[in-house]
């Protein structure tokens, strides 16, 4: 069980350019993913997901909702990351299409 989830540990992983000439509603559905996928992260006690992308990779990752904080600012938003975290923005969301729990 743990072995297929730690297959997708990726050290540093892609970095993924936001998706050119959408819609406003296209971004609007992925605002709303996001906050879903937050809303499940923050009342989860599990922090470690397996992220599911577009092209078919896929990556193990430490998740977390942060506000409030040295690395947050302002707005609770998911990042990436144990030691140093890193905001998973939208860009980077609009690729996502589906996060699970890993292990």
């Amino acid at each position: 069980m743990y072995w297929k989830d730690i297959r997708y540990l990726t050290p540093f992983p892609r970095r993924r350019n936001p998706p050119t000439g959408m819609t406003r509603e296209y971004w609007g559905n992925v605002l709303r993913r996001y906050g879903n996928a937050r809303k499940d992260i923050r009342t989860s006690n599990n922090h470690w997901r397996v992220i599911s992308y577009d092209d078919g990779s896929r990556e193990l990752a430490y998740l977390r909702v942060l506000q409030g904080g040295i690395f947050s600012g302002k707005y609770p938003a998911i990042y990436r990351g144990v030691i140093f975290p890193r905001m998973v923005d939208y860009g980077t969301f609009a690729h996502i299409t589906d996060i699970r729990l890993a292990f």
